[in-house]
C-alpha cells in the first residue's frame, strides 16, 4: 500500500471500504484469507502482497493500493481487473477517450481498446430502405432507438480490425486533404504497395507510414520496386525518397476519415524538412518497460516538459491531481525501468504517449492470463444502463443482420470513440439530431463532400461565416434546407435578404441564389465530415 496525497473526505473512504468488503465477502474471502492467499501465491516481500491491515488503511484513508495489489485482488477473486479499478474510481476507458481529444504535435496511433467490455451502449435499428439514402437526410429519420447492448456483444459483429490515427499539427504532408485533428481509420492488412500503385504513379489513398519512430500519413509514389516517395502538398518539403521496409515501414492504408472543420492549420517543422536522423531514444535502463515507454515517447515527439504539461491537462480533465506527473518523474520512469507509484500516473503515461494499458502491464512483467475473468456483479458495482437493458434482452434481440449503411462503414464499430466524439466534433452535447446522412448522389459543392457518409452539424450556429480574408468557397460549409424539403451542403453567404451558395471552383457548379428564410434557410454549420478516402 502507498500513502495517498489527500482525500476529499473520510466519508468517501467508508463507502469504498464497504464496497470492497462486500465484493470480497461475496467471494467468501475475509481480509485475513486474502492476506494469507497473497502471501502464499506471490510472497510476503513482493509488491503483490496485501496486508491484513488493508481494510483499516482504506477506512482511515492512509493508503491506496498499487497496480500490483489490484492485480492480486483480480487474480485471487477471479474478478476483472477493469472492474476492480472502477471500484477505486479509475476508469481505463478514459485512456482512449483522452488520447483522441488532446491536441498533438505529431500524428499518433490511438489505443482503440474497449476496456470495459461489460459497459452498456445504446443501439438502433434501421427503419428505411436503401433507395431513400440517395440524398441528404437526418439520421433520426433513418434509425430508431433499440435495446442497449454490452460492448462485448457489439464487438462480436465486427468483421475487421483497424488502426486509428489522429493527425498532428506538424503533419504538413497531407495538408490540406487531412488537417490537424483528423481521425483516420487505417487498414493494417494492406501494406504492400508494389501491386496497388503502378511504378511512377501516385496512390489514390493516403498511407500511414513510420520512419525512424515517427508516424506520417500521406500519399505515396512508387519510384521502383524498392523505393517510394512521400508526396506532400506543402512547398517546404521535397518529395522524400525512402527504401521500402528498410528506411520506411508501411502500417496500412487509410480508408475512412472524420474530418473536423476547424480553424487549425498544419505546419511543417523545419527540422522535419531538413533532418531525418533518428532522435535519441534510450536513456539508460535496459528493460522492457523502459524501452516501451521510450519508443512511444519518441513516436509522439514530446520532450519531458511538454509531456508533463499534458499530464496537468489530464489532471484537470479528470479533476484529480494524482494524474499530474513532473518532468523529473517522467524521466525516472524511463531511466529506472519502473512503474509509477500511483495507478493514476500509469493511466497518464498511457494517455500522454498513446500506449495501450495492457502493454504497460506486460512490459512490467505481469502475466495477463492470471487476471480474473468474471465481471463484478452489478448489484455490487453499478453500471449506467440505458433503456433499462438486461442480459435477457440481448438474448432475445439480435443486432441488425443487414444495415442500410454501406458495409464498409460498419466493418468495425469504433466504440472506443463513443465518449470522445462530442469533443472531436466540437459539440459538447452531440445528439442524433446533429448527424445527417450525406447521401451518395447529387452535386458536390465542396471537395470534402466527395465520398462523404455523415455530416455533423452544429444546429446552434445558423449564421453563414463572412470573411474578407478568404474566398467565399473557403468558408465552412452550411447545411441548408430548401423549401421543397431537400437539403444542400455548401459554403454560403447571406446579404440583403439573399442567400448565395458558393460552390468550390473544382465542383464546376455556378453560384446559386435563394431568398433567405423563404426559399432556403440555414439548418446549421457543418463542424465535421465522415468520408471515405
Amino acid at each position: 500500500m502507498r500513502s495517498m496525497p489527500s482525500r476529499a473526505s473520510s466519508g468517501g473512504d467508508g463507502l469504498l471500504l464497504n464496497r470492497v468488503r462486500s465484493i470480497l465477502t461475496a467471494r467468501g474471502l475475509s481480509i485475513l484469507d486474502l492476506s494469507n492467499l497473497s502471501r502464499r501465491v506471490f510472497g510476503r516481500a513482493s509488491h503483490y502482497f496485501i496486508s491484513s491491515n488493508f481494510y483499516h488503511d482504506l477506512r482511515v484513508g492512509a493508503a491506496y493500493p498499487n497496480i500490483y495489489q489490484v492485480f492480486a485482488l483480480s487474480h485471487l477473486s477471479n474478478y476483472l481487473l477493469v472492474d476492480w479499478l472502477r471500484v477505486f474510481g479509475l476508469h481505463l476507458d478514459d485512456i482512449p477517450r483522452l488520447q483522441a481529444v488532446l491536441n498533438r504535435r505529431r500524428t499518433v496511433i490511438l489505443d482503440s481498446t474497449n476496456y470495459d467490455k461489460e459497459a452498456w451502449v445504446s443501439w438502433f435499428h434501421d427503419n428505411t430502405t436503401p433507395p431513400k439514402l440517395r440524398r441528404i437526410l437526418p439520421i433520426a429519420r433513418l434509425v430508431t432507438p433499440a435495446h442497449a447492448y454490452r460492448v462485448r456483444t457489439i464487438e462480436r459483429w465486427n468483421r475487421a480490425s483497424f488502426l486509428y490515427a489522429r493527425i498532428g499539427q506538424e503533419d504538413a504532408f497531407a495538408f490540406p486533404e487531412l488537417v490537424p485533428g483528423s481521425l483516420l481509420r487505417v487498414n493494417p492488412q494492406i501494406t504492400d504497395v508494389t501491386w496497388r500503385i503502378g511504378e511512377g504513379h501516385l496512390s489514390r489513398q493516403p498511407y500511414l507510414v513510420e520512419h525512424q519512430g515517427r508516424l506520417m500519413c500521406c500519399r505515396l509514389k512508387l519510384i521502383d520496386g524498392e523505393r517510394v516517395a512521400l508526396v506532400s502538398h506543402c512547398a517546404a518539403f521535397a518529395n522524400l525518397h525512402f527504401l521500402l521496409d528498410k528506411e520506411i515501414r508501411i502500417l496500412g492504408v487509410a480508408d475512412l476519415e472524420m474530418h473536423p472543420i476547424t480553424q487549425l492549420h498544419a505546419y511543417g517543422s523545419r527540422r522535419l524538412a531538413t533532418d531525418w536522423t533518428p532522435e535519441s531514444g534510450s536513456l539508460t535502463a535496459d528493460g522492457p518497460l523502459s524501452k516501451l515507454i521510450g519508443s512511444f515517447r519518441i513516436r509522439t515527439g514530446l520532450p519531458f516538459s511538454q509531456a508533463s504539461h499534458i499530464s496537468k491537462q489530464i489532471a484537470d480533465e479528470l479533476s484529480d491531481s494524482r494524474y499530474s506527473i513532473t518532468a523529473r518523474s517522467l524521466l525516472s520512469y524511463e531511466r529506472l525501468n519502473m512503474l509509477p507509484r500511483y495507478i493514476h500516473r500509469i493511466i497518464s503515461l498511457c494517455i500522454i504517449y498513446c500506449i495501450p494499458f495492457w502493454e504497460v502491464l506486460s512490459s512490467a512483467g505481469m502475466s495477463l492470463d492470471r487476471l480474473g475473468q468474471e465481471p463484478i456483479p452489478e448489484d455490487l458495482l453499478e453500471r449506467d444502463c440505458p433503456n433499462n437493458a438486461t442480459d435477457q434482452q440481448i438474448e432475445d434481440h439480435d443486432l441488425p443482420k443487414q444495415s442500410v449503411f454501406p458495409q464498409t462503414v460498419l466493418e468495425e464499430m469504433p466504440l472506443f470513440l463513443r465518449h470522445s466524439l462530442p469533443r472531436i466534433a466540437g459539440l459538447p452535447r452531440l445528439s442524433i439530431r446533429d448527424i445527417f446522412w450525406a447521401g451518395d448522389s447529387g452535386p458536390r459543392f465542396h471537395p470534402l463532400l466527395e465520398g462523404s457518409y455523415f455530416l455533423v452539424v452544429n444546429r446552434r450556429l445558423k449564421a453563414a461565416v463572412q470573411s474578407r480574408l478568404s474566398a467565399p468557397w473557403e468558408t465552412p460549409p452550411c447545411l441548408i434546407l430548401l423549401r421543397n424539403g431537400n437539403y444542400i451542403c455548401s459554403p454560403c453567404a447571406v446579404k440583403d435578404g439573399a442567400m448565395v451558395l458558393h460552390p468550390h471552383p473544382d465542383s464546376g457548379l455556378p453560384p446559386f441564389v435563394f431568398r433567405n428564410k423563404k426559399e432556403a434557410e440555414i439548418v446549421g454549420r457543418v463542424v465535421a465530415i465522415v468520408r471515405r478516402l
